[in-house]
């Protein structure tokens, strides 16, 4: 038998193949980078941008978490769409942010069919739109999604304060991957 020993980021792997049948060794290295891709996942980016409303008090300095799901019901948790470095989610701005995730294989070649949103705090927020394009790059090549828009058709509030808005948001497109 011949092992490989690989480390992935925080992952360290070992692979052992039983060679049963003549193979090459850049075979048994190209069946060990599949086998340890599938195991492992592959990385995705989710470009966000984040547009506010333009009303009055629109904007927040509470933080927003984000959620993502794909076409196939898997819920991935992206993160805060909060920059320490700026003031975000002011009236009438458009942020953006971007995350980078590690996905299993299944996950890849689904576009984002939900968001859901949270508040962490009282201070009112008004969404008016949200786009989300996905990029990935596994061994068959980089995959690159159209952009995802999502929006806030009731304008509805997001706070804590459930007098003011309603703490989460969930918006789903009815059409993923969209063509023009």
């Amino acid at each position: 038998s011949s092992g490989i020993n690989a480390e992935y980021g925080d992952a360290q792997v070992k692979l052992v193949v039983e060679i049963v049948c003549p193979i090459d060794r850049k075979m048994l290295l190209h069946l060990s980078l599949v086998i340890l891709l599938v195991g492992l996942g592959t990385a995705v980016q989710y470009r966000v941008y984040v547009r506010t409303a333009d009303e009055k008090y629109a904007g927040t300095d509470d933080t927003v978490t984000m959620w993502v799901q794909n076409e196939g019901g898997e819920w991935t948790h992206l993160g805060p769409l909060n920059l320490k470095s700026r003031d975000d989610n002011e009236r009438d701005s458009r942020n953006f942010f971007l995350f980078k995730k590690r996905l299993p294989i299944r996950s890849i070649g689904r576009g984002v069919k939900c968001v859901m949103l949270f508040i962490d705090g009282p201070d009112k927020w008004l969404l008016d739109w949200i786009s989300v394009t996905i990029k990935s790059g596994h061994f068959v090549g980089p995959v690159h999604y159209q952009d995802q828009v999502f929006d806030n058709l009731e304008n509805a509030w997001m706070s804590t304060d459930l007098s003011e808005g309603r703490s989460s948001l969930t918006l789903c497109s009815h059409c993923v991957n969209c063509k023009d």
